[in-house]
């Protein structure tokens, strides 16, 4: 069984609420209690990143109060670490040779069985979702007319990064005790695509609470 890392620090979601994103409800479910839920009988250990501030205090009390008889590892900062720091920070509680990395605010149901699978760095990956409905131009005349519409469609042929990533520890060494695994790492890894199928549901507003809702 793999370690996991779940990157929770990144502060509040793009709301007036004070409420730090990993602790916002979906459907009467906290982020976090969705992450802890989906791994604790699929990893040995869960180290959460809990990042830097007041924030961090409030979500590990959570953590700490919700689920006391796991053995799950809260990490903080001293000062904002970005996600590669964090990832660096956390890995040294980290026992496997690769260590599952996940955000908080991704949620999937990525078969780990099957992503071991992979040797290497790996990314998870998913066909993305557009955030906007497209118009199209009809090839041939009919009663919709000249155009059709589509409320914000999944892209086919397409993969985007899903938040879900398999790394070696050895790897992890190597990164920068500051820095962003998105801007800073990946552009130079080395690494392979686990293509996710299932669900994915990302946060960045609380419309995509919403939609999850429904």
């Amino acid at each position: 069984m793999l370690d996991a890392i779940i990157l929770a620090g990144n502060g509040q979601m793009k709301t007036r609420s004070q409420t730090p994103k990993a602790l916002i409800k979906a459907s009467g479910k906290e982020l976090i209690a969705y992450q802890i839920d989906y791994l604790k009988d699929k990893v040995h250990k869960i180290i959460v990143a809990t990042g830097a501030g007041e924030f961090s205090k409030e979500l590990e009390e959570f953590i700490y109060d919700t689920y006391p008889e796991m053995a799950i590892i809260c990490i903080s900062e001293e000062k904002p670490l970005g996600t590669a720091g964090a990832i660096k920070q956390c890995a040294k509680e980290a026992e496997t040779d690769r260590v599952l990395v996940l955000n908080c605010d991704d949620i999937c149901d990525i078969n780990l069985d099957e992503l071991e699978k992979i040797k290497g760095n790996v990314i998870c990956a998913h066909a993305p979702k557009l955030q906007f409905g497209i118009i199209t131009k009809n090839k041939e005349k009919d009663v919709l007319g000249e155009y059709s519409f589509v409320e914000k469609p999944t892209l086919k042929n397409l993969w985007t990064n899903c938040g879900w990533y398999l790394l070696e520890k050895e790897t992890i060494k190597q990164f920068p005790f500051r820095g962003s695994i998105e801007y800073d790492i990946f552009p130079t890894l080395n690494f392979k695509i686990y293509q996710h199928l299932g669900r994915w549901n990302t946060f960045n507003t609380m419309i995509d609470v919403e939609l999850f809702e429904k």
